[in-house]
């Protein structure tokens, strides 16, 4: 009687949500070869597989036919949209919980699935909770984002994986909160005495005025502290210039007082200063700014503020002599009281060139850097834990729209090998030697349909980020002669681009592609639950997140936070290609969003976070600050030089050969650990060692340079 009763509460259900995907451009209908496949009856299911058809059934249960097709395809469209919508009402955690709330809906159409696999009653009170509220999900299905293009499998060429819909994770607070802030009880920031940010509640304050009190109303903003610049109270987060996106003003993202106080203690009236004393880490992910912000850096090096030493692909023995070196300068300063002339240095971590260690370890180098925090104490408290003289350690995070990141390196890395001519050389070469279409892909689609989330792989370091500049099919060589002539020729005159694209002819040899390229077994490539766990934790081990779509803001934050006094710049590596996602194909763009959804998770938490260091740092006055900053650029000599031009240098990088040989003097400001520059004084593109010198000295600067 239930199962009778159920079939006829989902008919209505399911004929509504047909209805609402037609409208949303899918389709039903599908070519044969693209169909979602079924187990046979009876065949055992291991595992939790990767495709729709495959994940919304228990792994013991079996389907058996059914005789209603249509409302089976409405539910295994509607398949996601019941996982997430269950999830949300059950507060379910766990994969079982969402597979058997579709195993239900199958329950109420068909003779019950056979298995215990998930346990019946769990089902029926899941699906049940799903279906009181499947109308309301239907009508704000734009709004929600549940029917993600990615689920429709057919978006992409046959020969390509298919496109795995993924639910948007849960965001879980970083850390919980450690006391419950009642209504009408939200602690409040103020600016004590001695001007450091005070608590004035004694249970504690909370991070967002929002947040733990929705009732309680905002503490109103110190405005007379705002307009003069003066250590200003924590404001409320500043609205993104760029998206009006509620998900910036949830309290997910909990930062303790003690990340928050040196943001709040800025004086924007004030010029930046070097510390005495200072490692900053920035962690460099593909196509986000870093490369702006490399030679930012290196402008510091130039006017002897900071030293550079490390070029961004270390290995791990170049990482340990750095450390040796930065703890020995670190604690000889301390030690004589502190003042001027300690350390100051700047590290930048990316990978993949020469050496990719530092990526892939880079837990490794984060805690190596939280020992160094644990030692040193901070500045910005009253000591180091021994009562001596205290030195910043920081660390900094740049992540960038997921959409734009996956053109932008598309572009940069990727194009060139699909556009790249085979020539004679590459006959009777395989994987991965061979450039065009038929190894890399035809296009930004089949590149992207098999690499998914590169920022928070790469920021992880352990996800096989090597996958991502590699190509995606294997291709071999084969006499042309034991191919019908007619057949080869045929392919490479085609009119049809999905056959001429990938038809290469070149003496008698006709390279054929093979199929998708096979992970080795070691290569993790997908983002799981347990990866994202770790993700949070590690964004919430920065001083300083941000977006680039709002850099100049987040620079304005770092140079504050860490001391960079010359923070004016040139855009490097800007690329040229569209970025109106508008002008897009529909494919190409609901390939690349089912490719990125943890990094659209990713990036709303960085935009939470960016917006909590802004308010903790004055709110509007500090964005009035960067936008004064902004409003000071200036074109010289056909660049733009954002925030103004730079003071002049007194040193700059020339080749060392050249200054040797002309008996010229190497300087070696204080801040420096190692005389020579260390390993990223090979300069940028110029790939000969340099040496610092003095700007007047008769030499070509090659880094550094006015």
């Amino acid at each position: 009687p239930l199962r009778a009763l159920l079939r006829h509460l989902l008919s209505p259900t399911v004929r509504v949500l047909d209805f609402a995907i037609l409208v949303e451009g899918h389709s039903h209908v599908r070519p044969p070869d693209r169909r979602l496949h079924r187990h046979e009856v009876g065949a055992p299911r291991s595992g939790r597989e990767t495709s729709i058809g495959d994940t919304i059934f228990c792994p013991s249960n079996v389907l058996p036919a059914v005789s209603r097709p249509h409302m089976v395809a409405a539910l295994l469209e509607a398949a996601p949209a019941l996982c997430e919508l269950c999830g949300i009402l059950l507060e379910c955690v766990t994969p079982a919980a969402c597979d058997c709330c579709v195993n239900c809906a199958a329950v109420a159409m068909e003779p019950p699935l056979r298995g215990r696999g998930c346990g019946r009653r769990v089902a029926l009170v899941c699906f049940a909770a799903t279906a009181g509220a499947m109308l309301v999900a239907t009508a704000a299905s734009a709004r929600l984002g549940y029917f993600d293009p990615a689920a429709t499998v057919g978006i992409v060429e046959p020969v390509n994986p298919p496109v795995v819909w993924q639910a948007p994770p849960r965001k879980r607070p970083l850390e919980p909160r450690p006391v419950a802030v009642l209504p009408g009880e939200v602690g409040r920031w103020t600016t004590g005495a001695d001007g450091a940010a005070v608590c004035d509640f004694p249970s504690g304050c909370t991070d967002d005025p929002s947040g733990g009190a929705k009732e309680a109303k905002e503490a109103p903003v110190d405005d007379a502290a705002s307009r003069s610049g003066s250590k200003a109270d924590i404001a409320p987060p500043a609205d993104d210039p760029d998206d009006d996106d509620a998900a910036d003003d949830d309290d997910d993202a909990t930062m303790d007082a003690a990340k928050l106080a040196p943001f709040a203690g800025f004086n924007l009236n004030e010029p930046v200063e070097p510390p005495g004393c200072a490692l900053h880490l920035y962690r460099h992910l593909s196509k986000t700014g870093g490369t702006t912000l490399r030679f930012i850096f290196d402008k510091q090096t130039a006017m002897g503020d900071w030293e550079f030493p490390l070029i961004y692909g270390f290995k791990a023995n170049e990482w340990d002599a750095l450390l040796s070196r930065w703890r020995a300068k670190a604690r000889a300063w301390r030690d004589g009281g502190g003042g001027a002339g300690g350390p100051r240095t700047l590290v930048e971590v990316r990978g993949n060139w020469p050496d990719n260690w530092p990526a892939e370890h880079f837990r490794v180098v984060m805690d190596d850097v939280a020992e160094l925090r644990r030692e040193f104490g901070s500045a910005t408290s009253a000591s180091a834990p021994d009562g001596l003289a205290a030195c910043e350690v920081t660390t900094s995070l740049l992540l960038r729209e997921p959409f734009a990141q996956y053109l932008s390196f598309y572009e940069y890395y990727i194009r060139k090998q699909q556009e790249g001519e085979v020539r004679a050389e590459h006959v009777g070469k395989g994987w991965p030697d061979v450039p065009g279409k038929a190894a890399w892909g035809r296009d930004i689609g089949e590149w992207a349909a098999r690499v998914h989330d590169m920022q928070t792989r790469e920021l992880l370091g352990d996800k096989c980020t090597g996958q991502m500049r590699q190509p995606g099919y294997d291709v071999e060589w084969v006499d042309a002669s034991a191919v019908d002539a007619k057949t080869v020729d045929a392919e490479v005159a085609s009119s049809d681009p999905a056959v001429a694209e990938l038809a290469v002819k070149i003496d008698g040899k006709a390279l054929r592609r093979v199929g998708v390229h096979p992970q080795a077994p070691e290569c993790h490539a997908k983002v799981t639950d347990d990866d994202w766990t770790r993700f949070e934790k590690l964004i919430d081990e920065f001083d300083v997140v941000g977006v680039t779509e709002r850099f100049d803001e987040f620079l304005t934050l770092l140079a504050r936070r860490i001391g960079l006094a010359h923070p004016e710049y040139v855009r490097s590596n800007a690329g040229k290609h569209e970025r109106d996602r508008g002008k897009m194909s529909a494919k190409v763009t609901a390939v690349i969003d089912a490719a990125t959804t943890m990094d659209r998770a990713a990036h709303e938490l960085a935009k939470t976070v960016q917006s909590r260091l802004v308010a903790a740092a004055g709110g509007d006055a500090f964005v009035r600050h960067v936008k004064k900053f902004v409003a000071q650029s200036e074109e010289r000599g056909g660049r733009v030089f954002v925030g103004g031009v730079p003071a002049r240098s007194p040193y700059k990088w020339v080749r060392e050969s050249e200054a040797k040989a002309a008996g010229t003097t190497r300087v070696t400001p204080a801040a420096f650990t190692d005389e020579a520059g260390g390993g990223q004084a090979i300069a940028y593109i110029v790939m000969d060692p340099v040496m610092l010198v003095d700007a007047s000295a008769p030499h070509q600067c090659v880094k550094g340079c006015n």
